[in-house]
């Protein structure tokens, strides 16, 4: 176990969650949104939290649209801000205590 990711988190540029079986709230992509990196996940996951596909993060459901949406978080710096900025914004509403 990592006692504290906000390190990890710091030296990456996309989160990855190909998750394609689960239940309840998932707290890795919510983590990852709150340390400013944003995400590419499966359909279900995005359903799980009510985030939407190319606000909040983006949403892939095979290996090739996956790959697809790592790509394209690299390689483009206003998307990867547009997401981040969204998804940043979701975690607060939906997760901080107000």
């Amino acid at each position: 176990p990592v006692a504290d990711l906000a390190g990890l988190f710091d030296r990456v540029r996309v989160f990855v969650a190909p998750t394609r079986y689960g239940a309840g709230i998932p707290l890795k992509v919510v983590d990852a949104a709150r340390h400013g990196v944003p995400v590419v996940a499966t359909g279900l996951l995005a359903a799980q939290l009510g985030w939407r596909d190319g606000v909040e993060l983006l949403v892939g459901n095979t290996a090739a649209a996956i790959a697809e949406a790592c790509i394209a978080l690299y390689e483009d710096e206003r998307l990867w801000q547009r997401l981040r900025t969204a998804a940043l914004a979701a975690v607060r509403r939906d997760f901080d205590p107000a």
